[in-house]
């Protein structure tokens, strides 16, 4: 758990939780490929193509992200979305500082 003190007492921050705001990130942002675009519970789908790693250096976080984009879409254009969700989610749900952002593009995946 992390830390947050201020003037009107603590505000601790599970790991887990700065996790599921990165899956929200994920699953908002177009061109990542996914078992099924249509499928109802497209954040498990989203969570089976993509790996998080995140790290902590007191109130800023590095993230890590690796995912494969579907060929529809134009790779450094879902990078960069990538980044910026990701980015903008951390920061306006917590009061975290999001240093890094890098994504790993493992693949493309072609549709048939």
């Amino acid at each position: 758990m992390k830390d947050k003190s201020g003037e009107n007492g603590k505000v601790l921050y599970n790991q887990s939780i700065v996790n599921e705001i990165v899956d929200l990130a994920l699953v908002e942002t177009d061109g990542i490929y996914t078992l099924d675009l249509n499928n109802t519970n497209r954040k498990m789908v989203a969570k089976k193509r993509s790996g998080v790693k995140i790290n902590f250096l007191e109130n800023d976080v590095y993230v890590d992200v690796s995912v494969v984009v579907n060929s529809n879409f134009n790779v450094p254009n879902v990078a960069c979305a990538i980044q910026e969700n990701i980015k903008c989610r951390i920061e306006s749900m917590t009061s975290y500082k999001v240093k890094e952002v890098n994504v790993n593009v493992l693949g493309v995946e072609f549709n048939q």
